[in-house]
């Protein structure tokens, strides 16, 4: 896979009527190792939750690289209108697994426990959906779901995502240190545009 040029050097700042979604920098570590800290919220996407500040600290870096070689882009999601949560860390969200060839990206989430059903997610999901298309001009954006998570899944197809298949043993998961079958679903900038 070809490394895809941004037309940014850093990831932009994209809001909506609840959320800032910004990059994540070194100044939301500790809020950022909550997140991954978080058993269940990271057992859903094959991950072992972080026991160590540093261990956050390597994922921030390794995200940074990413965006560097422009093969990744993750920002983080942050409320902007709750009082008692403004300015906290809701999550984060991006796309990786760019395929230039296809014009293609895969898009991932995650939403911290304490902000679940509040429809952030959706609210994140759609903004950087868009972004993709306008922004980095994609002709499709790509999910692979956990075939525990539900409410992933649930997320996708309100998105407008078509189920596409199962693709069996396609991530390793860290947590349950086996290979895990995945849920692949698309979305085209076509059927995006009949969404909005």
């Amino acid at each position: 896979m070809l490394p895809r040029l941004f037309p940014f050097t850093l990831p932009p700042k994209i809001e909506t009527d609840n959320l800032i979604i910004q990059a994540l920098t070194i100044e939301h570590l500790e809020e950022y190792h909550g997140l991954c800290r978080e058993e269940s919220t990271m057992k859903l996407y094959g991950l072992k939750p972080h026991q160590k500040i540093e261990d956050t600290q390597n994922t921030l870096d390794v995200l940074d690289q990413w965006f560097r070689a422009n093969t990744a882009i993750r920002w983080g999601i942050f409320s902007k209108n709750d009082l008692q949560e403004k300015n906290s860390l809701v999550g984060d969200i991006g796309y990786w697994q760019f395929d230039v060839l296809r014009n293609r990206g895969e898009l991932g989430a995650k939403i911290s426990l304490r902000f679940k059903s509040r429809g952030w997610g959706y609210e994140a999901c759609s903004a950087v959906i868009d972004f993709g298309f306008k922004e980095l001009g994609l002709q499709g954006v790509d999910a692979n779901i956990s075939l525990a998570n539900k409410a992933s899944m649930a997320l996708v197809k309100k998105l407008g995502f078509q189920r596409i298949g199962i693709r069996p043993q396609l991530s390793y998961s860290t947590a349950e240190e086996s290979w895990q079958d995945m849920l692949f679903l698309s979305l085209n900038q076509r059927d995006w545009q009949y969404h909005e």
